[in-house]
């Protein structure tokens, strides 16, 4: 096993993209692109990092998708709801 593996961070699987999905609308987020253009991220970058990623144990190595992945976890850790990030 290469060291790159090794030293990556370990985290808990938020499930599938669908999954995801279905948990930020339960949340009131409409829609991924709507989450995704509330936190300023390309639509189909965000979709792509949760095909990706959501149901692995290891962290992203590039630093958007990164970005993405700990945004989400904390939206969907936090119940963060759409009224409760309202942009003045």
């Amino acid at each position: 096993m290469s060291n790159w593996k090794m030293s990556r961070k370990t985290v808990k699987p938020l499930g599938d993209a669908l999954y995801v999905r279905a948990r930020l609308c339960l949340l009131g987020w409409p829609s991924v692109a709507r989450w995704a253009n509330h936190h300023d991220y390309a639509v189909g970058t965000v979709r792509e990092v949760l095909r990706r990623w959501s149901h692995k144990t290891c962290e992203p190595l590039g630093g958007v998708s990164r970005d993405i992945m700990r945004d989400i976890r904390k939206t969907l850790e936090n119940d963060i709801t759409p009224e409760m990030t309202k942009k003045a």
